[in-house]
């Protein structure tokens, strides 16, 4: 009889088969009644549980709820086409190394400072584009130039 491992039975369950457990369910509506509201508008209407990111051999309901935030339909269809054009546009002129160094600063910023502070410092740094220089040159060996 073989073993498999956690990662292996992780990647026969697909994303949707994970959203659908009831763990999951259980998970995102314990935060989901905890917090309350959106964390980005305060809304308390159609509220749904974000990751942040996700955690490589983690099943959606192990992440610790750090790793998760409370959004409003309209917020979360929101932060998902942002994050899709950020994808498109930042992150194929990164090298791999660097966005896995990305991650992880990512990942401290979100555990240290909590999921909106930590965004809403990268927003108000973004606004500013003298801070997003300042910010461009003592990050510049993370970007690639592109051809």
């Amino acid at each position: 009889m073989s073993t498999k491992s956690a990662s292996e039975i992780i990647n026969r369950m697909t994303f949707q088969g994970q959203y659908a457990d009831e763990r999951w369910a259980k998970l995102s509506k314990r935060i989901r009644d905890v917090r309350g509201m959106c964390e980005f508008c305060k809304s308390t209407d159609h509220l749904q549980t974000h990751h942040t990111f996700y955690e490589s051999g983690k099943f959606l309901w192990e992440h610790d709820d750090a790793d998760l935030i409370v959004l409003c339909d309209r917020c979360h269809r929101d932060i998902h086409i942002e994050l899709q054009s950020f994808r498109k546009n930042v992150f194929r002129l990164t090298s791999t190394a660097n966005l896995r160094h990305l991650n992880a600063i990512i990942a401290n910023g979100i555990a240290r400072y909590g999921a909106q502070t930590f965004i809403l410092a990268l927003i108000e740094i973004t606004k500013n584009e003298r801070m997003v220089m300042n910010h461009a040159k003592v990050c510049s060996d993370f970007l690639k130039v592109p051809q």
